[in-house]
């Protein structure tokens, strides 16, 4: 990773964001980027002069806001007028090995740009990492060392996009990897209730499915664990398989691990066993407990199905 993009709207939730880019900076040797981009009010009649704030007044604003939330951390400023999403997404495209890292609500002067909204509409659009934090009002919060990170996994080629840049994080920062798979019970699978060759099937063949499945999720999840620990000596990588709703387990099991943040991959693989990471990634976006890294996936659909 060698640059991470924060964008600012003038909110004090908005900043929340900050602390968390420095903390992946630190663990990268990343460079951080602090981004306001101006959004022209519409449908009003007054000079433009008077509505867009002077580029240099935002650009003094975003280094004051990095030097006071982030003291002593280098950073860069970058200010554009435009569609917020449009000219965010584009940058980052811009930037090699570039990732976003923004809170998930905020709203504020300089342009009163809704990172709320916004995010929904960068983690659906981007083509690099979005990292999510969700400020709560009146916690400040530092940054820190990454030393532990949760992975979410289905089992998929898909979702191991996500594993690969949680590795070279681990490797980079000496952290700890917790590997989480969670198996959905096949009764509650919207496979098994839309199919009606399943009416069929007796409570001891969905226990047998079930018991299937669970091991498939052991057995991926060791051999993926070994791999790891084989490829990169010293790493400590753990796992654990659980059974329910995916993304209150991921989340339970990153609060159990202690860990610094979250990573998962935007789409994955449905099925009985594997849970639809899309629908996850929305999921863990609106309760878990540590900040999110989410990794877009570069194929429409996996090599394996």
């Amino acid at each position: 990773m060698k640059r991470i993009l924060i964008p600012l709207d003038g909110s004090t939730l908005a900043e929340a964001a900050l602390p968390f880019g420095a903390s992946i900076a630190r663990a990268t040797g990343a460079t951080i980027e602090v981004v306001h981009i101006i959004e022209a009010p519409a449908l009003i009649d007054l000079p433009t002069s008077q509505l867009i704030p002077d580029p240099t007044r935002v650009h003094a604003y975003l280094h004051d806001t990095a030097e006071r939330v982030i003291p002593g951390v280098a950073v860069e400023s970058w200010v554009r007028a435009g569609d917020a999403v449009d000219e965010l997404i584009s940058h980052a495209a811009e930037q090699p090995e570039s990732m976003i890292v923004m809170a998930t609500r905020g709203r504020g002067g300089l342009g009163r740009l809704v990172l709320g909204s916004v995010a929904d509409k960068v983690v659906r659009l981007s083509t690099t990492p979005v990292g999510l934090v969700r400020p709560v009002e009146g916690e400040a919060v530092g940054a820190a060392d990454i030393r532990s990170i949760a992975v979410a996994l289905d089992g998929s080629e898909t979702a191991e996009q996500g594993l690969a840049i949680a590795v070279d994080f681990a490797k980079t920062a000496g952290a700890a990897l917790h590997l989480i798979e969670v198996v959905e019970p096949v009764w509650a699978s919207p496979y098994i209730a839309a199919s009606p060759d399943m009416l069929a099937v007796n409570v001891n063949q969905l226990t047998e499915l079930q018991m299937l499945a669970e091991d498939d999720a052991r057995t991926y999840l060791g051999a993926t664990a070994e791999r790891l620990r084989a490829e990169t000596p010293g790493m400590s990588v753990d796992w654990a398989m659980r059974v329910g709703r995916a993304a209150e387990e991921i989340d339970r099991v990153a609060v159990e691990a202690n860990a610094d943040l979250i990573v998962v991959t935007s789409h994955g693989r449905s099925g009985i066993r594997r849970f639809v990471l899309g629908s996850v990634t929305t999921g863990l976006t609106q309760i878990a407990s540590r900040p999110l890294i989410i990794v877009p996936a570069t194929t429409a659909q996996d090599a394996d199905e």
